[in-house]
Order: structure tokens, then C-alpha cells, then sequence
């Protein structure tokens, strides 16, 4: 299985693809707010706009294979926003 809970974080693991968009979907609906990548090999892009809209953040230093902006994006998903 690539999407899976263990304790409060959501494990991806392998190639995710868009078959494992309605599982993410529905563990962010029941509160997992953090997301563990470092075992990802492949993120399909509906997987990576659920976890930009959830406003979900890393677990752990995230996945080899996403680039350094989008690590950044949701490294930082659950702090907020600084007030200027």
C-alpha cells in the first residue's frame, strides 16, 4: 500500500499514483495533518494539489524526487502566515 497511517502522519511510500488520491483525501479528512515522503518515489500531481489544498506539512524531509519549491511550499503548509 502507498498511502498509509502510522500514528498521526500519513506514510507515502513508493509510486503514487492518481489511484491514491480519494485514500489521501479521505485520511486528511479525518485530521492527519502531516505527511511523510521520504519514502516516495513518484507523486502524482492530483496527490500534490490535495496536499497544497489540505494545507498539509512534511513529517519528515520529504521525497528525493519533488523539487526544492514545492519542499519549501509544504514544509511550511501549517505555520501561519507571518502578519506584515
Amino acid at each position: 500500500m502507498t498511502v498509509e497511517v502510522v500514528g498521526d502522519t500519513i506514510r507515502l511510500t513508493g509510486r503514487c499514483g492518481v489511484e491514491d488520491a480519494e485514500r489521501l483525501l479521505e485520511l486528511l479528512g479525518q485530521g492527519a495533518r502531516r505527511v511523510d515522503l521520504s519514502g516516495c518515489e513518484h507523486l502524482h500531481t492530483a496527490l500534490v494539489q490535495i496536499l497544497l489544498a489540505a494545507r498539509a506539512g512534511l513529517a519528515a524531509g520529504g521525497a528525493p524526487m519533488l523539487p526544492e519549491w514545492l519542499r519549501r511550499i509544504l514544509d511550511t503548509a501549517e505555520r501561519p502566515p507571518s502578519a506584515s
